[in-house]
């Protein structure tokens, strides 16, 4: 039986949807870790099953929407900013 995976935390996709773990050989060993199509990786373990039990048990996302919501109202405000600039420099 499949592990299931925890959906994304940026874009909900989930194991059906997007997110595989993904083996990388080396001449020594293998390493493994979830991805998804959006390109947020999990740590890298050196089994399957402890790269998926990572990606499933890793910390709550709250903190970092919160973050994310932060970045994006100062990004606004700075793309206003530039706005309000260029307008001036045009003379509008």
């Amino acid at each position: 039986m499949k592990t299931e995976l925890r959906p994304c935390p940026w874009n909900e996709n989930d194991g059906e949807h997007g997110i595989e773990c993904e083996k990388f050989q080396s001449v020594d060993y293998d390493i493994f870790h979830v991805t998804c199509l959006c390109g947020v990786s999990g740590p890298k373990r050196f089994t399957e099953a402890e790269a998926i039990t990572a990606w499933n048990n890793r910390p709550q996302t709250d903190k970092a929407v919160e973050m994310l919501e932060r970045m994006r109202a100062s990004a606004f405000t700075v793309v206003a900013d530039f706005d309000a600039v260029i307008k001036e420099l045009k003379g509008e």
